[in-house]
């Protein structure tokens, strides 16, 4: 990688410390990424729900054109996870996917209480369907095999069956 950009082998020791280090700003510019992904779905008058599965569709979309850079996000074991700037940069991440909630909540989707719960659900059922998708679980298994559309259908289920309680 370093031969790559035009630095001496020793550059990304000296620059991030150790490969962790490398990694983990890797990681945190892919959730700024991610972040900035999302929030092209958070547009004016749009409502709380269809936020919601905008923000969704979103990040399936990153997460299956970025598989690599996704999957390092994630993979604290490999990160130095404690990071000051990759906790910032995957708490930045998570603000489309807060908006959407608190759109909700003022629309009455979502009880204020309910709100985080909500919003672990959404991210998980993403998440889930990220996974299951780049594990090939769902080959042969749902139709149409396209996770754009698959990611669409999921999301506006999940957004259209909120209620508050």
């Amino acid at each position: 990688m370093a031969a790559r950009a035009g630095l001496s082998h020793a550059a990304p020791g000296v620059l991030f410390g150790d490969r962790a280090g490398l990694l983990t700003a890797f990681a945190a510019e892919g959730f700024d990424a991610l972040g900035e992904a999302m929030q092209g779905s958070v547009v004016p008058g749009r409502s709380g729900r269809e936020t919601l599965a905008a923000v969704g569709r979103a990040y399936v979309a990153f997460a299956l054109e970025h598989p690599e850079r996704f999957e390092i996000m994630f993979r604290q074991d490999l990160l130095h996870a404690r990071d000051e700037g990759y906790r910032a940069a995957a708490d930045r991440a998570s603000g489309p996917l807060q908006e959407a909630i608190r759109r909700c909540v003022a629309d009455g989707a979502i009880e204020p209480a309910q709100a985080q719960d909500a919003m672990l659900a959404a991210w998980t059922l993403v998440h889930g369907l990220v996974a299951l998708w780049r594990s090939k679980h769902l080959v042969g298994r749902v139709t149409p095999a396209d996770p754009d559309v698959l990611a669409d259908r999921i999301t506006r289920l999940y957004a259209g069956l909120l209620r508050p309680q």
